[in-house]
């Protein structure tokens, strides 16, 4: 049944994705150059020399995983008559998520400047919004799981 609640959360975590894959996941300052890091590469405004720098490889990857997510949970999110399946989907998409916030921290890490404003922006957040969600789409399809086998024993 898609009005279940975790169909809301799955529904909630590609909504997420996709959001992170438009907004800018990190942005530096420094006196002369803007870094922006969104999920489709790295793109450095320098200010002097008035020109604009953008590296996709490996920042690409970003996009990658987070679109693999995205069209998992929605894949999921069709699979309610298959609980199991629903299931590992879902922890195959919370793990792919994961990875996707651990390697953009990486990437951020290596690019900081400790003199320059940075800070990180809504498609950071969202994929956080997503991996929270994930984890309770995941809560509630355990908790179907365990009522089916509860009733299974009643009758």
């Amino acid at each position: 049944m898609i009005q279940r609640p975790q169909s809301i959360f799955l529904l909630l975590v590609a909504l997420m994705s996709m959001a992170a894959l438009i907004q800018p996941l990190w942005i530096q300052h420094t006196q002369q150059t803007v870094w922006t890091l969104d999920a489709w590469g790295l793109s450095v405004d320098d200010s002097i020399r008035m020109d604009q720098v953008r590296y996709r490889w490996p920042y690409v990857c970003t996009a990658l995983g987070t679109l693999v997510a995205a069209l998992n949970s929605l894949y999921a999110l069709f699979r309610y008559d298959n609980r199991k399946l629903q299931s590992r989907l879902v922890a195959c998409s919370s793990l792919l998520m994961t990875c996707v916030l651990v390697w953009v921290l990486y990437l951020t890490a290596c690019q900081r400047d400790p003199l320059a404003a940075q800070r990180y922006g809504g498609g950071f957040y969202a994929l956080l919004v997503g991996v929270v969600a994930n984890v309770a789409a995941r809560r509630g399809i355990r908790r179907d799981e365990e009522r089916i086998r509860s009733a299974d024993r009643v009758r």
